[in-house]
């Protein structure tokens, strides 16, 4: 066992020895930040070889670590005593200068005056080299260095016979030639206990399971191709065989396809061949030259022309005779009424001297209304000038009139009291300033002018300005008068231009009249020559007539003819207009039947064209239904199977193929799942198998657990639940059958090879800590609670520290021999968080399993056997620690007993 442990010249410490011998609990007693921890931290030292996985405070690196501890590179050492059944030995550890630590072992017991000489400053630290020499000397046994491998088998081994440091069980493993065991990383994970979680207890559970370093690998970075093809074959038998029924009705479907096109392709060759026959006769009639258009061409033009031109004349000159005879009758009627009106004078009935009377009137007054008339052009005025000066009459007299009964007002008679400024401003300012209303515009009267005249920023000289009188009362009165007297004559005026427009008017009427009458009279003497014009003009209507009448009974012969031939024409276009209207649909049916895609036959030549195409045509619409019908069948067939071919025939060959070669299939199929099982099944099968005995491990450890309380806590257990997810999918893998064929495939069968598809998508290995969660079951004074996350506080914070402790210390008890020259030594930091009553239960269990614990406070705790006391260092001398500094129990009942 670890009897004593001795610093020699760190940077904190001259002198540290801590003997621990017997002791079943020891602490350091000091102040925060004296040293505590860092005197307790060298059992680094000794039980983690690795120096790579050496911590110490603060996370501080290892070089760090060496400088504090190994403040010289010969003359600083970190020494460790071992007891082992009478046997004693030292490993000395010290740093060379490269910053790396040396290990030796000397075969004797610790002797401060082999490392310590005395001066006049008191004793000081000698040098490697002679303590090499002084050993050699007093214990004839010369420190021998330690290899990396040398040090592991002397801190570590299963043999009592090596007398190491830590007698080992079975249950601990080391991994190759590692420097790290089971044991080492449990301590370094038990360095700081406050910070315990979950993810750090399961993996101190997998560690005393020896199951830490258990990895299913065979998951991670693989593509593997066996079991796609594993998976593609078994889908593909499966799909086959679910598509046998269906595959013989697309075949049958197929077959019916295949005879209805090739029933169209005869029918379509037939009607294309007629086609070309037909339209190459209709061609013919239609041709330019042919009888038909030449005929019709023929009539055309007779119509056209001769006939068009014949009965346009004759309707034209039917229509000329008929104009003139209306207007010759028109003649007549006037003959016929002047004769009457003349008869009428000559017979007595009207007064014939009455006429004569009437004309010798009218001659004098249409002379007299004359001579009126041209006395009064002499003036040369007009009614609408007369009315223009009228107006502008009154507008000047309304303005004197106003300006009559506004004189006093107007500023031109009030801008001054002086005359003559008054004078000479009106003979400046515009009339327009002047008339302005004096109250509103004038702000101050002008009382006197200069000869220049200022304008805004402007100047005018008007030394020579003619001054003109200004205007009067009087003078406007008297303008007013001359404007009233100058209005009445021109209304006057105007009355007179009136009535000569209507003297004007009166002389045309009688003017009229005896025109009238003149003409009249003229006529009754020459009656007979009236006679004879109205006679001739009877004569003239009468050949009118005639010439109509025949023109007319000419243009219906014409009109007979031409409705003849027109009759005859619309024959013959009737007959051009069917042949292109057979032409039209025959070609209409031909676009439509050249598109149907259907592969070339012989014609059926006992079909005429218009039963061909009828025929195609309801042939057609059958064959759209069984292509409906064999396609649905074909996206059926190959909703699973996924034979990228779109042509349906060689799909049906590429079924049959496959159909055909399912025995072949078969025993690709079992060839490769039994190289899938050897990669993937077997593996995941003794990773579950190592699961499995990893929970009994658990369940043996709970067993362990309720051998002893943990403060108030009457029974404690750990649960480590599944993740079902992953369990689940792992015992799906390891189900797979590799004695399975395609024909016995089952549903689980198909479950664990989807499980196994889905881990390789995944592509990560899986950590043994993935299959299942840690929760801990606790009871309290008989009350069950609910299970605890680990990562969270259980019950006070005392529980929950003294807890994790034990949990630790139980994994520790598993992987070492409980032996009393087998005391471990350990580290416990926090010790005022943990309350006397948790702390004898610690004892008592370290005490049971032969731990010894190292507390470390800054105040004595009740129940310790030991206590060594730290005071803080001055300037000058740094910390001692040695068997002065020792306390012994001082506390009643301190020193606990073994249950």
């Amino acid at each position: 066992m670890l009897n004593r442990i001795i610093i020699i010249n760190s940077e904190l410490y001259s002198k540290a020895d801590i003997l621990i011998g017997d002791t079943t609990s020891i602490q350091l007693e000091a102040d925060s930040n004296v040293g505590k921890s860092s005197l307790i931290n060298t059992l680094n030292f000794l039980y983690i070889i690795d120096q790579g996985q050496m911590l110490f405070e603060g996370e501080r690196k290892l070089k760090e670590s060496i400088k504090h501890y190994f403040k010289t590179v010969n003359q600083s050492f970190v020494i460790f005593e071992i007891n082992k059944s009478g046997y004693t030995y030292c490993i000395l550890v010290k740093a060379n200068g490269n910053f790396e630590l040396e290990y030796y072992k000397f075969n004797s017991s610790y002797n401060e005056e082999y490392f310590f000489e005395k001066t006049d400053r008191g004793f000081a630290p000698i040098s490697f080299e002679k303590i090499v020499a002084t050993l050699l000397l007093k214990t004839q046994s010369k420190p021998e260095q330690l290899k990396a491998d040398e040090l592991y088998d002397r801190v570590y081994s299963k043999k009592a016979d090596n007398k190491p440091v830590v007698l080992t069980t079975d249950k601990i493993t080391r991994v190759g030639k590692s420097h790290s065991n089971s044991f080492t990383k449990i301590y370094h994970l038990l360095l700081k206990s406050s910070d315990i979680d979950e993810p750090k207890f399961k993996e101190a559970l997998t560690i005393a399971a020896n199951v830490s370093e258990e990895t299913l690998q065979v998951f991670a970075n693989n593509t593997n191709r066996k079991v796609e093809k594993l998976r593609e074959t078994e889908l593909e038998v499966k799909n086959l065989r679910g598509i046998l029924e269906e595959f013989k009705f697309l075949k049958k479907a197929n077959d019916d396809y295949n005879a209805i096109n090739r029933l169209c392709a005869e029918l379509k060759n037939t009607f294309i061949q007629q086609f070309n026959k037909e339209t190459k006769d209709i061609a013919t009639q239609l041709n330019y030259d042919s009888d038909l258009m030449r005929g019709i061409r023929t009539i055309q033009t007779k119509l056209s022309t001769t006939f068009r031109t014949q009965y346009t004349e004759q309707k034209q000159n039917e229509i000329k005779f008929a104009t003139l005879a209306e207007g010759e009758e028109k003649n007549l009627k006037k003959h016929n009424a002047e004769l009457d009106l003349i008869d009428q004078y000559k017979k007595g009935s009207l007064p014939y001297d009455g006429l004569l009377n009437d004309l010798s009137r009218l001659k004098e007054e249409n002379t007299n209304l004359l001579s009126e008339l041209q006395k009064i052009q002499k003036e040369k005025l007009t009614a609408n000038q007369l009315q223009t000066e009228i107006g502008k009459l009154e507008t000047q007299i309304s303005q004197l009139v106003k300006k009559e009964k506004d004189f006093d007002k107007i500023l031109g008679q009030n801008i001054s009291d002086n005359i003559e400024v008054k004078r000479k401003l009106n003979s400046i300012l515009s009339p327009k300033i002047l008339a302005l209303n004096s109250n509103k515009a004038l702000l101050k009267k002008v009382t006197e002018t200069t000869d220049l005249l200022k304008i805004f920023d402007g100047e005018i000289k008007i030394d020579g300005l003619e001054i003109e009188p200004i205007e009067t009362i009087d003078d406007v009165k008297e303008f007013l008068k001359t404007a009233k007297k100058q209005l009445g004559e021109k209304q006057k005026t105007l009355e007179f231009v009136k009535e000569t427009t209507k003297k004007e008017q009166d002389q045309k009427e009688v003017e009229k009249q005896l025109t009238e009458k003149q003409q009249l009279f003229e006529k009754i003497e020459c009656r007979d020559l009236i006679i004879s014009e109205r006679d001739s003009v009877q004569q003239l209507i009468n050949d009118y007539k005639g010439k109509e009448l025949e023109s007319k009974a000419k243009a219906f012969e014409t009109e007979q003819e031409i409705k003849n031939v027109q009759l005859l024409l619309s024959g013959e276009e009737k007959k051009r207009d069917d042949f292109k209207a057979r032409d039209r649909i025959l070609k209409e049916h031909f676009d439509r039947a050249k598109d149907f895609d259907l592969p070339l036959t012989d014609a059926i030549l006992n079909k005429n064209i218009d039963e061909s195409y009828t025929e195609l045509l309801k042939q057609i619409g059958e064959l759209n239904k069984k292509e409906h019908s064999r396609f649905e069948l074909y996206v059926f067939v190959n909703k699973d199977l996924k034979i990228d071919e779109k042509d349906i025939d060689r799909f049906i060959q590429k079924v049959q193929q496959k159909i055909d070669n399912i025995k072949d299939l078969d025993a690709i199929y079992k060839d490769l799942l039994q190289l899938v099982y050897t990669e993937f099944t077997k593996p995941t099968s003794d990773f579950l198998d190592k699961y499995n005995h990893f929970q009994r491990f658990i369940t043996d450890y709970n067993k362990e657990l309720a051998d002893f309380p943990v403060s108030n806590i009457t029974k404690l257990s750990i649960v480590a639940s599944d993740v079902q997810k992953e369990i689940q999918a792992l015992t799906r893998i390891s189900k797979l059958d590799n004695k399975a064929d395609l024909f016995t495939t089952s549903l689980e069968q198909a479950e664990s090879i989807k499980a196994l598809e889905d881990k390789i998508r995944e592509n990560k290995e899986i950590k043994f800590t993935e299959l299942f969660q840690l929760k801990i079951s606790i009871e309290i004074d008989g009350v069950k609670k609910p299970p605890i996350d680990l990562g969270k506080q259980v019950e006070s914070r005392a529980t929950d520290r003294v807890l994790k402790l034990f949990l630790f210390l139980s994994i520790i008890k598993r992987l070492v021999e409980n032996a009393p020259d087998n005391k471990i030594v350990l580290y416990i930091d926090e010790l005022g968080e943990i309350g006397p009553h948790n702390v004898r239960q610690i004892i008592n269990y370290c005490i049971k399993y032969n731990f010894i614990p190292i507390f470390a406070a800054p105040r004595q705790i009740e129940g310790i056997e030991k206590y060594y006391v730290i005071k803080k260092a001055s300037k000058k001398q740094p910390l001692k620690v040695d068997s002065a500094n020792v306390k012994s129990i001082r506390y009643k009942n301190a020193k606990p007993t073994v249950s």
